[in-house]
C-alpha cells in the first residue's frame, strides 16, 4: 500500500491534518518511522490531482502554526474506492534482506549467513506474538468493522512471516551450502 492511498483512505473517512494522519498511519502501518514529511508530500500530491481539499486551518494547543485540515472530494472518495478494487500489481516489494543479496558480493557470505539468522528470528518472535493475537475468543470481540479488518490483516501478516521464515531458511541453506563447497571460490 502507497502511503499516498492510506492518507487517501484516512480523509475519505473523515477530515484530519497532517501531524495526526502520521500518528494514525504510523500505527496502522506499523512504520513507527513513518516521515512527517512523507505524509506531507502525499497530502500535496493529493491536492494537487483533486482527491482531497484543505477544509480549515486552526491553532492546535500550544502550536506554533496553524493545523490546516483536509477532507476528500467526491473524486477522492471515487479514486479510493477504484483503487480498493483494483487488482494489486507486480510483485511484493523485496525487504531490506534481499535488497542487501542483490548487491552483495562473495565477500559478504559470512554476514549474509549472519543476517539470515537474525531476520529468521525477528520473523518468528512477530509470528508468535501475532498468533497469540489470533487466540482471541470470538466473544470478545466488538464485532464492529475494525475488528474484522484486524483478524483478515493479522491472517495475511501470519501467513506471509511463515513464507517468509520458510524463504528465509531456504536462501541460507543455499548460502550455508556455497560457504562449505570447496569447489566455490574465496575471497581474496
Amino acid at each position: 500500500m502507497s502511503v499516498k492511498h492510506a492518507v487517501l483512505g484516512q480523509l475519505v473517512r473523515h477530515p484530519d491534518y497532517g501531524y495526526r494522519l502520521r500518528a494514525v498511519l504510523a500505527e496502522q502501518l506499523e512504520m513507527p518511522d513513518l516521515a512527517k514529511n512523507t505524509v506531507y508530500r502525499a497530502l500535496e500530491q493529493l491536492q494537487k490531482e483533486g482527491l482531497i481539499v484543505e477544509t480549515r486551518r486552526d491553532r492546535g494547543p500550544g502550536a506554533g502554526r496553524d493545523r490546516v485540515w483536509f477532507a476528500a472530494t467526491e473524486e477522492g472518495g471515487e479514486a479510493f474506492e477504484g483503487w480498493l478494487r483494483s487488482a494489486s500489481q507486480g510483485l511484493l516489494l523485496l525487504d531490506e534482506l534481499y535488497s542487501k543479496l542483490l548487491v552483495s558480493r562473495p565477500a559478504n557470505l559470512p554476514e549474509l549467513i549472519e543476517l539470515t539468522w537474525t531476520q529468521e528470528r525477528a520473523c518468528l518472535a512477530r509470528l508468535g506474538e501475532l498468533e497469540v493475537a489470533a487466540q482471541t475468543p470470538p466473544g470478545e470481540w466488538r464485532r464492529s468493522w475494525k475488528d474484522v479488518t484486524d483478524v483478515l490483516v493479522r491472517n495475511i501478516q501470519i501467513a506471509y512471516l511463515q513464507t517468509a521464515a520458510s524463504q528465509i531458511q531456504r536462501t541460507r541453506n543455499v548460502l550455508v551450502r556455497l560457504r562449505d563447497d570447496p569447489r566455490w571460490p574465496r575471497p581474496a
